[in-house]
């Protein structure tokens, strides 16, 4: 039976290895998967001078991560995240809010950068009611975010409403149209139009 593989990895693969860490794997995982795509190195005397290397990069890459959390922290914590979805009357909904769902919102809502993997111990939400979650990119930094799941209420639009408009009014477009162009000749049209009757009254 072949042994298992000590190795440290040279990049991040968030949820699965972060830069610098050391962890002990399958063969077929470190010869078939990590070592061809340059994840990771073996953990050995051989590879010393790389290693030290990888660990000062870490160093640096763990300050601006807590950075990052720090910000992310400023802006997220004790916030709330609205959703609107669509439910039975006991409050079902008829599908569920993933973790996507709320990094996408989260995203958008309050201009950062998350992913799934800094949502920790989601579960999808399938009822309205009020949720809490956790943000963590920083074992230093943990953000409280309540969500608030709503059932979504469908407005009925009443019929010859003033948004909508009546098809082929004047309030409808203010466009001008080639058949008006016709009907209302211009000015220097009329113009010329007369100018033609009084030379034939010449002749």
């Amino acid at each position: 039976m072949s042994r298992d593989v000590e190795v440290v990895f040279t990049k991040e693969k968030k949820g699965s290895f972060t830069i610098g860490q050391t962890k002990t794997v399958k063969p077929g995982y470190a010869f078939n998967y990590l070592f061809p795509f340059n994840l990771a190195i073996p953990n050995t005397p051989v590879y010393k001078t790389t290693i030290d290397s990888i660990q000062k990069e870490a160093e640096k890459h763990g300050i601006e991560l807590k950075k990052k959390a720090e910000k992310i922290h400023s802006i997220l914590n004790e916030k709330t995240l609205n959703f609107q979805a669509k439910a039975h009357d006991e409050g079902k909904l008829y599908g569920s809010i993933s973790v996507n769902d709320v990094v996408s919102k989260l995203n958008i809502d309050f201009e950062v950068d998350l992913d799934k993997h800094d949502i920790k111990g989601f579960t999808p939400i399938k009822e309205t009611g009020t949720y809490l979650i956790n943000v963590v990119i920083h074992s230093d930094f943990k953000s409280d975010i309540t969500i608030v799941v709503e059932q979504e209420v469908e407005v009925e639009q009443k019929s010859g409403s003033k948004l909508k408009g009546k098809k082929g009014s004047k309030e409808a477009s203010s466009v001008q149209t080639y058949a008006d162009e016709k009907t209302s000749p211009s000015t220097e049209e009329k113009s010329a139009d007369a100018a033609a009757i009084i030379d034939d009254t010449i002749f």
